[in-house]
């Protein structure tokens, strides 16, 4: 999950979701017709992708194939890239971004949870909005969840590299408190696993994306790199959330073999759980 950077800076990385409007398609800076073109999902999107008889949006006898079969995202790292099989022409792809705003403190820094009983009411919105969401993708689509469980279980890949909640700690009046800042990619992805019943050891590869040939190709994982993930604090104007913003430097080595399509006839896959100003100490 990348958050609101009010400048973008001049790399490769795809612009972050508050910036698509911006940008109708991804410029490769670097065009080789050797690359295999992917139909690409940006964060904050998601959906249902046909991929047989699908003509290159982006049709150019450079180019590899008159025809697209691999899908997949990129710049994962808090938010959830995920893919399943629905059945040989059709398949689930999103890059699923959960946010959280709770507004900013008296030193104009981002309020953070210290209850745990909070954060549990934050872990059950976010599963419960993950499996609404994927239910309402089903009866759009025409899809089952119980009908085709096996299909989408045995396909079903899901990538996170820092879905965990990282502890942290804050000075207040009663001292020093320790307290979590929330990642929400853990609840998403709980909600995806409760959704489909999935198994407890169902694995999420800490990558940060990937890209699958369909229905049945071997997946390639891009890598993650956090150094190659510089942060910097925006500080709020206006009432505006404080927020951390993250550009990626370069791209993983693995995209030297892919080229990007960009997807935006897609859903909307950003979960907000807005608490508005309200103190947590």
């Amino acid at each position: 999950m990348a958050f609101l950077s009010t400048k973008l800076r001049p790399t490769t990385s795809i612009p972050s979701f508050h910036n698509l409007k911006r940008f109708s398609t991804y410029r490769d800076p670097n065009p080789n017709p050797l690359r295999i073109s992917f139909l690409h999902v940006p964060e904050g999107k998601g959906g249902l992708l046909p991929t047989q008889n699908l003509p290159n949006t982006q049709a150019d006898t450079a180019y590899d194939s008159p025809q697209i079969q691999h899908v997949g995202t990129s710049g994962v790292r808090t938010c959830v890239g995920v893919y399943f099989a629905i059945d040989s022409s059709r398949c689930f792809v999103a890059h699923i971004n959960g946010l959280i705003n709770r507004g900013l403190d008296e030193k104009n820094e981002r309020l953070l949870s210290y209850h745990k009983e909070l954060q549990e009411q934050e872990a059950a919105f976010f599963r419960s909005e993950t499996r609404k969401r994927l239910r309402a993708n089903a009866e759009k689509h025409g899809w089952d969840p119980v009908v085709q469980k096996s299909t989408i279980l045995k396909s079903l890949l899901i990538t996170c590299p820092e879905p965990r909640n990282r502890a942290l700690s804050r000075m207040t009046e009663a001292g020093e408190v320790d307290i979590c800042d929330e990642n929400t990619g853990l609840w998403i992805i709980e909600g995806i696993k409760d959704f489909f019943d999935a198994p407890d050891d169902t694995i999420v590869h800490e990558k940060e994306g990937f890209v699958v040939q369909h229905p049945d190709g071997k997946p390639t994982m891009l890598s993650y790199e956090p150094e190659k993930w510089p942060e910097a604090r925006v500080g709020g104007e206006d009432g505006m959330l404080a927020q951390m913003t993250s550009v990626r430097d370069g791209e993983p080595p693995e995209m030297e073999c892919f080229r990007r399509v960009e997807q935006m006839r897609l859903d909307g896959w950003i979960i907000v759980k807005d608490d508005g100003w309200r103190k947590r100490y």
